[in-house]
């Protein structure tokens, strides 16, 4: 009975070392939990589905998006402890498999980017809040929450929460894993981010006044918030300032989706 269950043993690691294999030579992305951080050696263990027989390595170097190649992991380590996440295998050596986040969310990342456009809804994956020290520096603000949906990396700003008012987010219990649920206000390729707003976006309409909020002012335009939508009016055609969220008449005249981003284009309304 022994020797057949030991048997039985190599068979199952038999089978399993061919499977990774298969995963390794297709460049399949599988999701793994990570378990443990050695910062000693700059490594996290990782867990996959019942391979239990096998080591799963993900290095620190082979764990940040390409834009995050700045980012020291060990001072994020233990929050990413019984996380899950997106990761190629790079090689195979006996019982130990070591793995390549990096590459995986780059793949992940030009799906979405080819999947989803602005205005669509998704199923988003919170991961931790966004913080950041305030004038003084003796405290943190809230921002809003850093996101992930389907492998690409997203953020839901604190305005674009309604009913949050004076609430602090870490006071509303969301734990990671948590599922969000909101519409897609903006995809920013060069930085592999989208932005998200759980208020309703609405397609604006051309040759249509709309009351808007101020939001600040550039070189060229003034910018106004709209139904959750950037509009822009040119700089050249009004020289009156704004007060910060005062509500202004807008006649919105054209669109410009080139940028992946609607941008609405509009001038003053009497």
């Amino acid at each position: 009975m022994i020797i057949n269950d030991l048997l039985m043993q190599n068979n199952i690691s038999d089978s399993q070392t061919d499977e990774l294999n298969d995963i390794m030579k297709n460049r399949d992305i599988i999701e793994v939990l990570i378990v443990e951080a050695d910062d000693e050696n700059e490594i996290l263990k990782c867990e996959f589905n019942d391979f239990y027989d096998f080591e799963f390595i993900l290095p620190y170097s082979q764990y940040l998006r390409t834009l995050d190649v700045q980012r020291d992991v060990k001072l994020i380590s233990n929050k990413i402890i019984g996380t899950s996440t997106y990761v190629h295998i790079d090689t195979i050596e006996e019982q130990f498999v070591v793995l390549n986040r990096t590459s995986a969310l780059e793949v992940k990342e030009n799906k979405f980017m080819q999947k989803f456009k602005v205005g669509d809804s998704i199923l988003c994956t919170y991961e931790n809040i966004i913080f950041k020290k305030n004038i003084e520096g003796s405290k943190y603000d809230e921002l809003g929450m850093y996101l992930d949906c389907e492998g690409m990396k997203g953020i839901l700003p604190k305005n674009n929460i309604p009913n949050i008012k004076s609430k602090k987010l870490s006071q509303l219990g969301i734990v990671n894993g948590d599922q969000i649920e909101g519409t897609i206000t903006h995809i920013i390729p060069q930085k592999r981010i989208f932005i998200l707003t759980m208020s309703k976006c609405e397609e604006l309409e051309l040759e249509k006044i709309y009351v808007g909020k101020y939001i600040k002012s550039t070189v060229t335009s003034h910018i106004f918030n709209v139904n959750e939508q950037k509009v822009f009016i040119s700089r050249k055609k009004t020289k009156r300032e704004f007060a910060k969220n005062q509500p202004v008449k807008l006649f919105v005249y054209d669109k410009n989706d080139n940028t992946g981003t609607t941008l609405y284009f509009a001038k003053l309304s009497n």
